[in-house]
């Protein structure tokens, strides 16, 4: 090397400098730049043209949304009777009668309970009710000085009990009959006779 470069290297120390490197950068890709300002572009040209274009649509898609949704029934419909199974059916159609009866049964019955529990309270009611009332006249009738009743609310054990010796007692048969007598005897039977006096012996 000769000149100035040659002086360079010398007092480089023999070394030959390396251009430096720029850093990375992360760049737009270039289809999307044009598309944006493509966009930007119809915009301003169009804009209006593509709004009152999107309100037509709006507008027809409400009003044609009906047919749509009858002519895709019609098509679901269709394509249930295709695949129609006559026993798989038969047999949904039996399960759910099952559970039907099942479910009916359980609410009748808890109906009868229901009815049977409303049926009990009412009668205990009654009693409490009837107990307080004589308790009630009871009470007066002992402030008035006429006594407490004879008549008592009695409870059904208490008239189990009592029953027994309510019952009318069967009569005794007599021993004897009433127009029999030890000296006659009986009616068809032999009576003692005393012997007749006869004439006196001869002699």
């Amino acid at each position: 090397m000769d000149g100035p470069q040659a002086g360079e290297a010398r007092s480089n120390g023999g070394q030959e400098e390396v251009p430096k490197s720029r850093p990375l950068e992360n760049s737009t890709p270039t289809f999307l730049v044009d598309t944006f300002y493509l966009g930007v572009g119809l915009l301003e040209r169009y804009g209006w043209l593509i709004l009152i274009g999107l309100v037509i649509l709006v507008f027809l898609w409400s009003k044609l949304k009906p047919y749509w949704k009858e002519l895709q029934n019609k098509w679901e419909r269709q394509q249930e009777i295709a695949n129609f199974d006559p026993i798989k059916a038969a047999r949904q159609q039996e399960s759910m009668e099952n559970a039907r009866r099942r479910l009916q049964e359980k609410q009748d019955a808890k109906a009868a309970k229901f009815m049977e529990d409303q049926k009990l309270a009412i009668i205990l009611l009654t009693a409490d009710e009837t107990r307080r009332k004589e308790k009630i006249e009871d009470w007066d009738r002992h402030q008035e000085g006429k006594g407490y009743r004879t008549k008592r609310y009695k409870s059904p054990e208490d008239s189990e009990q009592s029953s027994p010796s309510s019952k009318p007692k069967k009569p005794k048969k007599p021993l004897r009959k009433s127009d029999y007598s030890p000296l006659s005897g009986g009616g068809s039977g032999f009576s003692y006779r005393p012997p007749r006096r006869g004439a006196g012996g001869g002699g």
